[in-house]
C-alpha cells in the first residue's frame, strides 16, 4: 500500500470494511467480523496501519468490535499509547497527498484581443 492517501487511516479501515461487508453480502456469507477480516485477508488487513491511527478514531472503528484479536487490539492500544510500536502493523503515518492550488484566472478574451496579449503572459498558460 504507498504512503500517500487523502484519507485518514481510520477511513481506509473503514472502506476495506465497507468493500468486505459487499463481499460477504454478494456470497450470502454471515457479516461477522471474523468474515470480513477472512474476506479481506491477512495480506491486505497487515497493510492497514492501525498503530498509526489516533487513539479516539481506533477505539471507535476497530476496538469496539472483534476484528482484531484480542491481543492485536492491546498491542495497538499499546502502540499508541506509549508511542512505541509493539504491534506486528506498521506504525508510520501515511503523507498526506500534496495540494497544489492554482489561483482561479478570470479571463475576458475580447480584452485580450483589445490588448494584443498572447496566451503566454497569462500566469496559468506559462
Amino acid at each position: 500500500m504507498c504512503d500517500t492517501f487523502g484519507v485518514s487511516e481510520g477511513q481506509l479501515f473503514l472502506a476495506c470494511k465497507r468493500w468486505a461487508q459487499h463481499e460477504c453480502e454478494s456470497s450470502d456469507r454471515e457479516m461477522t467480523d471474523e468474515n470480513l477480516r477472512q474476506t479481506l485477508g491477512e495480506d491486505l488487513v497487515n497493510l492497514i496501519r492501525f498503530p498509526a491511527m489516533p487513539l479516539k478514531e481506533f477505539s471507535e472503528y476497530v476496538a469496539s468490535g472483534t476484528f482484531l484479536r484480542q491481543t492485536e487490539t492491546l498491542h495497538v492500544i499499546r502502540s499508541i499509547a506509549e508511542g512505541i510500536n509493539m504491534s506486528s502493523f506498521n506504525n508510520r503515518a501515511r503523507i498526506p497527498p500534496r495540494t497544489i492550488f492554482i489561483e482561479p484566472v478570470v479571463l475576458n478574451f475580447s480584452m485580450l484581443k483589445k490588448r494584443r496579449v498572447s496566451v503566454n503572459q497569462i500566469p496559468f498558460f506559462s
